[in-house]
């Protein structure tokens, strides 16, 4: 017997600057999820245009949710932001703003 999972596939978006609107190359989003026994975590990069694609993303959360997933987005000179609220689903797209660092003189 074989149970494909439809709540969890992959993640995708596009990740800028909140003031702004540019993209932040390089900004790394993070997300850990559980199958079975075993809890992994995947990562990836935003390209030049802020776009990423998180690959497959397990079949729940490690805290048992089938939807939800802890995310981790970091960016240089960028506020991080990780949260547990955000919904994946089958081909979920995350638009993300994030916050820049006041500049150090």
């Amino acid at each position: 017997m074989f149970v494909f999972d439809t709540i969890a596939t992959y993640a995708q978006g596009r990740i800028v600057d909140i003031n702004t609107g540019k993209p932040i190359k390089a900004a790394v989003i993070q997300t850990r999820y559980s199958c079975w026994e075993d809890c992994e975590v995947k990562s990836a990069a935003a390209n030049e245009a802020g776009f990423f694609r998180l690959g497959w993303v397990g079949c729940h959360g490690p805290n048992g949710s089938r939807s939800n997933r802890p995310l981790l987005i970091r960016a240089v000179g960028y506020q991080t932001i990780s949260t547990e609220v955000i919904e994946i689903g089958g081909g979920s797209y995350l638009h993300i703003e994030l916050l820049a660092l006041p500049k150090q003189h």
